[in-house]
């Protein structure tokens, strides 16, 4: 009688009792997922603390949530698109762009910025891209803090936007498409310039080069702070064309940036207004002049050029 009264205890405790990470889960209301499925059913659901586990492909947030938490630690996510959506934060967890780093437009992108508001993107390690973020106008108080971003192009490139920080990320390492000249033996021969392939009789096509951080047409209240660009052709850098807007309520402050090009730190003439630049270091990695390129409207002082060996 006793046994059968312990075995049927040892019943009811089986049935109420929960997994560590069950227990954990339901104390901080975290909601674990493994699909997309699973993650659009969570988020229609209520959840508002989301963990993501395994790959996943291209996710969109396009609504104006009250406050939604993605961790992302242990997913690879092929894209993710941000669209008019507010209140988002995302940490951790590799994003790729959903074509590939050899691809161009959209599918080249890790992450796109559109209209949306209130983001922040942290530990993420960004790969296998040709722009890891791309953002648009209509996005305000954005932070993109402490990501490290290895790719083929672009690591983020901004156009327009208010309130946007970017800070304490890693640049490194990009991989840029070179030139190529095809030559009448087939041989092919790359990093050589137009003028150079024609004179051999070759066939020239161009490749492109790589920028950390490329700002343009009216981004407005930025502050870039404490990043390390390295092994990168450009640093940060307004290129823009003669239509767009001048840039506005700057702050470039405490960058370490080692390029590989001849921008470090650039600011075209434009009359961009209240711009900062403050304590940046930047270390000539080749005998090519890498000096900041600051008109004399630019406030700017305690940086540091170290010149290579």
């Amino acid at each position: 009688m006793k046994l059968r009264a312990l075995f049927a205890l040892v019943i009811l405790l089986n049935v109420f009792s929960f997994t560590p990470d069950a227990r954990a889960q339901e104390a901080t209301g975290l909601k674990i997922v493994s699909s997309n499925q699973e993650l659009t059913a969570a988020i229609d659901q209520g959840h508002t603390r989301i963990a993501l586990n395994g790959t996943f492909s291209q996710i969109t947030l396009n609504r104006v949530y009250s406050s939604l938490l993605i961790m992302a630690h242990s997913a690879t996510i092929q894209g993710v698109r941000m669209v008019n959506a507010q209140n988002v934060e995302w940490i951790g967890g590799r994003i790729e762009a959903s074509g590939g780093g050899d691809s161009s437009g959209p599918a080249g992108y890790a992450v796109l910025l559109q209209g949306s508001k209130n983001i922040k993107i942290s530990e993420v390690n960004f790969r296998n891209f040709n722009r890891g973020i791309v953002g648009g106008g209509g996005t305000q108080d954005i932070s993109i803090t402490n990501n490290h971003f290895s790719g083929r192009q672009d690591g983020v490139i901004y156009s327009g936007g208010v309130n946007v920080t970017i800070s304490y990320n890693t640049f490194e390492d990009f991989t840029p498409r070179p030139t190529t000249c095809d030559l009448s033996t087939g041989e092919r021969r790359t990093g050589l310039s137009r003028r150079d392939c024609l004179a051999l009789g070759g066939s020239w096509t161009d490749g492109d080069h790589s920028d950390a951080i490329q700002l343009r047409n009216g981004c407005n209240g930025f502050t870039i702070a404490h990043n390390r660009i390295i092994n990168v052709q450009q640093g940060i850098g307004q290129m823009d064309s003669p239509d767009d807007l001048p840039l506005s309520n700057f702050k470039v402050i405490g960058n370490e940036v080692q390029v590989l090009g001849y921008h470090s730190i650039t600011f075209n003439t434009k009359p961009n207004q209240n711009i900062l630049v403050v304590n940046n270091t930047v270390i000539e990695t080749t005998s090519k002049k890498t000096p900041l390129r600051l008109p004399g409207d630019i406030l700017s002082y305690g940086n540091v050029i170290i010149k290579s060996q």
